[in-house]
């Protein structure tokens, strides 16, 4: 270096490189701190199992008890085996073994609910099922026979009631794909059952042949809403007899070929050909019941409402709601003092049995194995 230079500083922060305070000149190294004397170091393996440095005691004691506890429990030799593997495994070793036993425990649970016994609908819940299906399918508010909505009209109360079913059946999609089911077909017996009454009130079947009766020996509509309401917990109305007209005119047209789908489309086309108003509405059902009522049989009698039960009348309101929510708020209603069938003497009330509605088997070749009742 020239004389006279001068050694340039590096010791000044504005000219540091970040390492003015590194000491670049030799140090003593310390020796590090034994791990005996680290309190937060974790134990190696080898001290773990057994190992030197005064651990083995400690170690060993704390294996041979949690052994001890696992045979109390009565865990299998695998089982105490993996007890000690986990006890000697460090922090992150025990949280993925813990993880990997919580996802075999969760596999194994799920197994044992897929393979629990199917949940089986009691005798009370299918008679229940029964009632409910009967007094949706004779109310005056129905509008479908067939659509998805009449099956979840009755499956929705259900659940509404809790009669006899699972506690978490809404959560458990096998049982409530079997309650609806249930449901779906005993409206399929219902339709039968109403049907084959439809078809016996104005003809005769004889083994495979079936002949129309001539209209004065047909029974007249009060003597066919009487049947229908058999065996039922609905009572004979003018508005029942008004929904029997439609049925059996509906059974005119296609002597039963796709008989519910013509009843549905009669049911749409009166809400249409009625522009949706109920005075109208009310006028065309009036109509087709006093034409049925010239029709068929004798006209000695006098329709007279009977007491409707706390059961239909919750179906009636459930149906009524429904169609509210889908945006029509029509509702067919005839007035008793327009629906009296003639003037000429009276049957009474005529008596139903008010007994619980049992299983109703199809026997009519054109209406067993049918899915809509035909």
């Amino acid at each position: 270096m020239p004389r006279g230079s001068r050694r340039p500083q590096i010791n000044s922060d504005d000219e540091s490189n970040g390492l003015s305070d590194i000491d670049i000149t030799e140090s003593e190294a310390q020796p590090p701190t034994p791990s005996s004397n680290r309190t937060s170091q974790k134990w190696p393996h080898d001290q773990i199992s057994g190992g030197s440095n005064g651990g083995q005691a400690v170690n060993s004691n704390l294996i041979a008890a949690a052994k001890s506890l696992a045979k109390r429990r009565k865990l299998t030799d695998d089982q105490v085996s993996d007890v000690e593997t986990f006890l000697n495994e460090n922090a992150i070793g025990r949280e993925v073994r813990s993880y990997i036993v919580t996802l075999d425990l969760i596999n194994k649970v799920e197994k044992i609910v897929k393979n629990q016994a199917q949940w089986e609908p009691s005798v009370t819940l299918k008679r229940n099922v029964s009632h409910y299906v009967n007094a949706t399918s004779l109310s005056p508010h129905l509008r479908s026979f067939l659509g998805p909505s009449t099956v979840a009209a009755v499956v929705t109360k259900l659940l509404d009631l809790s009669l006899e079913l699972p506690e978490n059946i809404r959560q458990n999609q096998s049982a409530l794909d079997q309650l609806t089911k249930l449901v779906a077909e005993a409206f399929t017996q219902r339709r039968s059952t109403m049907k084959k009454a439809i078809k016996a009130s104005v003809g005769v079947t004889n083994k495979k042949s079936y002949t129309l009766l001539p209209a004065a020996e047909c029974q007249n509509i009060y003597e066919l809403t009487q049947t229908l309401a058999r065996n039922t917990k609905c009572g004979v109305s003018a508005e029942l007899c008004a929904r029997a007209a439609i049925l059996r005119r509906a059974f005119e047209k296609s002597l039963g070929d796709e008989y519910w789908e013509r009843v549905d489309k009669l049911l749409k086309d009166l809400h249409e050909k009625g522009k949706h108003d109920p005075k109208l509405i009310a006028n065309l059902v009036k109509n087709l019941l006093e034409k049925d009522h010239g029709k068929y049989g004798t006209n000695d009698y006098q329709i007279r409402d009977q007491d409707q039960s706390d059961l239909q009348t919750v179906m009636d309101e459930v149906l009524e709601s429904q169609i509210l929510a889908e945006g029509d708020d029509v509702v067919v209603r005839v007035e008793d003092g327009n629906s009296t069938g003639g003037s000429t003497g009276e049957n009474g009330s005529g008596h139903i049995n008010d007994g619980a509605g049992g299983s109703e088997q199809s026997t009519d070749g054109a209406d067993s194995g049918a899915s809509n009742g035909d």
